[in-house]
């Protein structure tokens, strides 16, 4: 009789368990942060380019100063993810989700978001919002399955037709 399970012999072939996970808070100017920020640039800019060659206006990026913290993933001594948080006079914002490539399907984007909606709850922030673009589904997606709301623009993003936008109320 034939089956689909693999059978594992008791001289150590288990698989081998995941690798473990820690989060470091640092700041928008860390060597890991702007790595990963720059492998999220690498990824999303050939997305992009026919939209910035028709003359599309990206918004500035945040300026250090303003942000309050970013979380960063470490696997095995790597940094696999981020995430940052945002202050600004009207809003605070999600900025620059993103896993490695490397280190994706592991559930790393949604522990970003929650290290970073913890964060925000422990300044007494009640609503977080954040932009992603009409060409990263995947991002949509993520952030459908995490309970953001769809918004219109705003602040930098009002009127672009090349952003989705979302909130999320945290208690």
């Amino acid at each position: 009789m034939q089956t689909n399970h693999q059978v594992l012999s008791h001289a150590g072939n288990y698989p081998a368990a995941p690798p473990a996970v820690s989060w470091v808070q640092a700041g928008w100017d860390h060597q890991w942060a702007s790595g990963l920020r720059g492998q999220m640039d690498a990824e999303l800019g050939p997305r992009y380019r026919e939209l910035v060659e028709q003359g599309r206006r990206r918004p500035l990026p945040p300026r250090a100063e303003d942000i309050e913290t970013v979380w960063i993933a470490v696997v095995d001594g790597q940094p696999a993810a981020t995430a940052a948080l945002l202050r600004n006079p009207a809003y605070w914002e999600v900025k620059r989700v993103f896993v490695s490539p490397d280190f994706r399907r592991r559930a790393l984007a949604q522990q970003a978001l929650a290290k970073v909606e913890e964060t925000a709850r422990g300044l007494g922030v009640r609503e977080l919002v954040l932009q992603t673009g009409i060409l990263q589904p995947e991002a949509i997606a993520l952030y459908k399955r995490e309970a953001w709301e769809g918004i219109p623009g705003f602040g930098p993003y009002a009127g672009d037709t090349a952003s989705v936008c979302f909130r999320k109320v945290i208690q």
